[in-house]
């Protein structure tokens, strides 16, 4: 429950997903894959990292970017 919290915004409105978050979530993933290529591991990296880097990259695509794929 702590991680939904700190990924989604919520108002007196909708759930948005928070956006800063997101590319922080993002970054620290990029550290620790950096972190993996140095040291050999990206084979393992790759196999635990996929649906991590599909969430942040998801939540740290902005709003108006989403807005406009979606078609609003």
């Amino acid at each position: 429950m702590k991680i939904n919290n700190a990924i989604c915004v919520v108002d007196s409105g909708p759930v948005y997903y928070n956006w800063s978050a997101g590319v922080r979530i993002r970054s620290n993933i990029g550290q620790i894959e950096d972190w993996a290529q140095k040291n050999g591991f990206e084979e393992e990296f790759s196999q635990v990292s996929e649906k991590l880097l599909t969430a942040a990259e998801f939540l740290s695509t902005s709003k108006s970017l989403l807005f406009k794929v979606m078609g609003f």
